[in-house]
């Protein structure tokens, strides 16, 4: 999760490339069609921003949900999920699709 400084609220995910365990640039990374999900207190509170893209060429590739108002003072629990996460390393050779969760964090804004 991050807390923006206009005291908003979003998950932020990324998706690294591997390969036998090092970094590696991937033919692509998914980005259109990953889902991103910030619960609060046990309620889905955001969901996908619109315009993530797929990367070519790259390591990593960042996605994130919508941005909410994180309330100044009170002590909330927030979780951020993320799914549809997927990698191609070469033309023909791509990864199943990967699911991720945070840990459960409890916070004052």
């Amino acid at each position: 999760m991050e807390i923006l400084s206009n005291f908003t609220i979003r998950t932020h995910g990324v998706t690294r490339c591997y390969r036998s365990g090092a970094p590696f640039k991937c033919l692509i990374i998914n980005g259109d069609s990953v889902i991103v999900v910030l619960w609060i207190d046990g309620a889905v509170s955001a969901g996908t921003r619109e315009g993530d893209q797929d990367c070519s060429n790259c390591q990593e590739n960042s996605h994130y949900s919508t941005t909410v108002p994180c309330l100044a003072g009170k002590q909330e629990t927030f979780r951020g999920d993320e799914a549809n996460l997927r990698v191609a390393w070469a033309s023909g050779v791509i990864s199943g699709l990967h699911s991720h969760s945070s840990n459960s964090v409890t916070l004052n804004c």
